[in-house]
């Protein structure tokens, strides 16, 4: 069982108020928030750029951010959004520059950290494939987990497991686009 304090509590209280997280359990959800880095960021910081390498990925807590693609505006994501998701999920270049609008406050999971959330949140991991799929997504390869269900964009032991963070999360610097 997860140690439950009152500042967790709110912190996945928070989390839940954002539609990715909306039907996870608090233990998903406590889970998650252990293994996850908050960052705060300026108006005007690149999130991500086109082409580069992707390893993070990153849900929006608050605020917005302009997402281009080949320079033309495609989106403009807020709370609840992801970014960087579709590179972790079939190991591919960044599809788009993101750009925050707004100072932002972001979840960052590493690819591991990715991988983890998707395997203790069955309706987080539902919500992330139905993104991918909107977005045209084509996981690198369909693991099991333990009831049978497709673990998306699993990777195999050589994938690398992020360089943008040291291992354990809510500590560790990030290094954005």
């Amino acid at each position: 069982m997860i140690k439950r304090s009152s500042y967790r509590l709110s912190r996945v209280r928070s989390l839940r108020a954002l539609t990715v997280f909306a039907d996870a359990t608090d233990d998903e959800l406590l889970r998650i928030d252990q293994q996850t880095t908050r960052i705060d960021v300026a108006a005007g910081r690149r999130l991500t750029v086109e082409g580069s390498a992707g390893r993070d990925a990153m849900i929006v807590i608050d605020g917005r951010a302009r997402v281009t693609h080949r320079g033309r505006v495609i989106a403009e994501i807020g709370p609840g959004e992801l970014i960087g998701e579709m590179a972790l999920l079939n190991g591919s270049r960044r599809s788009a520059t993101v750009v925050a609008l707004t100072p932002m406050r972001l979840m960052v999971l590493n690819p591991g950290e990715f991988q983890e959330m998707l395997r203790v949140a069955p309706s987080v991991r539902a919500k992330v494939g139905a993104v991918a799929f909107e977005r045209g997504a084509q996981p690198r390869r369909t693991a099991r987990d333990g009831r049978g269900s497709p673990v998306l964009g699993s990777n195999d032991a050589s994938a690398p497991v992020g360089d943008a963070r040291a291992k354990g999360g809510n500590h560790a610097s990030v290094r954005l686009a």
